[in-house]
């Protein structure tokens, strides 16, 4: 029988329990693991906290290993699991989480890998749309003109804070760089695109194509990351 939009309808307490089953577990599918804290819109998976200290809600975690193999183990399939660490830059780079729940140190507890969350970021700039680790703070994003994390939303003032961002871990970044040893050395320091120094730590480029053959020490050009790795593209010389 059907009924009149508009028309109540009452249910048997086991029938509605039936509903509020279904509706859960069809919510709780939905990209498998979603069911995070208020306010994020992401992809969820389960950390072990091996950062050596508690983690709070916004906390940026560098994905390790796994804790079981889904490979080997048919519970690392259903409920996969990965060591989070403390991050070490520039490793961080492709291997971003970010916690949406407190986690105590060597508990298990919920991150996010991509999609829409809240993260903690250092704002040097109220323009910077993007955010990329912090190789000063390790734990914390850094705002910039570049990087893998889009910062959501219009940035009120400088200073770290609480701010909504997009994780993608596929999205390719462009950097310029600026040489820190003649050639045939390769480790470099990032600077945004605007050529402000994003850090002074030093990444090594990949140059399967000698651009930077003819360079020397603080000689600049562009670098794009894919994940974890920085790839010269063009070098100024």
């Amino acid at each position: 029988m059907k009924h009149a939009a508009g028309q109540p309808v009452k249910f048997s307490a086991s029938t509605q329990n039936k509903i509020e089953s279904i509706a859960l577990n069809g919510l709780s599918g939905v990209a498998g693991v979603q069911e995070a804290a208020a306010g994020s819109r992401a992809v969820i998976i389960r950390v072990e906290n091996l950062t050596g200290g508690d983690v709070e809600r916004g906390d940026t975690l560098q994905l390790g290993d796994y804790v079981i193999d889904p490979d080997d183990d048919e519970q690392g399939a259903k409920d996969p699991t990965l060591e989070a660490v403390a991050p070490t830059w520039p490793d961080t780079f492709g291997r971003i989480a970010i916690a949406v729940e407190a986690i105590g140190d060597e508990d298990f507890g919920k991150a996010a890998i991509v999609g829409v969350t809240v993260a903690r970021v250092f704002i040097a700039q109220t323009y910077h749309q993007f955010a990329a680790p912090d190789s000063g703070t390790p734990g914390r994003l850094r705002s910039s003109d570049t990087g893998e994390v889009r910062i959501i939303g219009n940035l009120p003032n400088t200073g770290e804070r609480m701010v909504l961002v997009e994780l993608s871990q596929n999205r390719p970044v462009l950097w310029q760089y600026e040489r820190l040893e003649d050639y045939p050395d390769t480790d470099v320091k990032l600077l945004t695109l605007d050529g402000v120094t994003f850090s002074g730590s030093a990444v090594t480029l990949l140059d399967e194509y000698g651009y930077m053959d003819d360079q020397v020490e603080e000689d600049k050009g562009t670098c794009i990351q894919v994940g974890s790795r920085f790839y010269a593209i063009q070098a100024n010389c």
